[in-house]
């Protein structure tokens, strides 16, 4: 998924803000209170709500920029797998819409749209989505120590820079992949794994 741009209305520190990304990696910075968090949390919010769009849960009012009496607004435009959608979460108006351009679909209801976002994005959770889309501040701090980026890359989406990064984290998952699914593609396997012990 390539995110080609975010539009936040009343959250947080911003009563309205647009932005624009290029192809590629983006780096936000700035000074302290500037917004950097919060505009990571925008794009969490929107992507993986984790909540229904009509939820009277306090912690949304707390999203709410400050001064404002209404919930925040959130849009987006981005590409996955060579089309491109627009996703608007309005959690004032209670509204979710998600349309793909290619074909001019629009769903409207949660539920609809959640399930199209999980397919696109094909994340598990909201801690696999931040661990792998977007490194929070005290990611980078390790670049001060002198460590090069792509190391610390390496390290934080992998989880371990030392056990040989991600294609050993990918073969440990894909031996434990084998080891559950051993005896699956056999009439009468001589080794079963735990999911074909399930099925007999």
């Amino acid at each position: 998924m390539i995110l080609r741009t975010l539009r936040i209305e009343r959250f947080g520190r911003f009563a309205e803000g647009e932005w624009e990304f290029a192809s590629g990696l983006t780096v936000v910075r700035g000074p302290n209170e500037a917004g950097k968090s919060t505009m990571r949390e925008a794009i969490v919010r929107l992507l993986l709500p984790g909540k229904k769009i009509d939820t009277t849960d306090g912690g949304f009012m707390a999203l709410t920029a400050w001064g404002s009496d209404r919930r925040f607004a959130l849009s987006c435009e981005f590409e996955c797998d060579g089309s491109r959608f627009e996703l608007l979460r309005d959690f004032d108006q209670r509204r979710v819409e998600l349309r793909c351009a290619a074909t001019d679909e629009l769903l409207t209801s949660e539920p609809a749209v959640a399930e199209r976002l999980w397919a696109l994005l094909q994340v598990g959770t909201r801690e696999v989505y931040e661990t792998t889309a977007c490194l929070a501040q005290q990611e980078f701090a390790g670049l001060q120590a002198g460590k090069e980026v792509a190391e610390l890359l390496q390290q934080t989406v992998s989880g371990s820079a030392a056990r040989g990064g991600a294609q050993v984290v990918l073969g440990e998952l894909d031996s434990q992949i084998r080891a559950l699914t051993r005896g699956m593609k056999t009439a009468a396997p001589k080794i079963t794994g735990p999911i074909r012990m399930l099925m007999a």
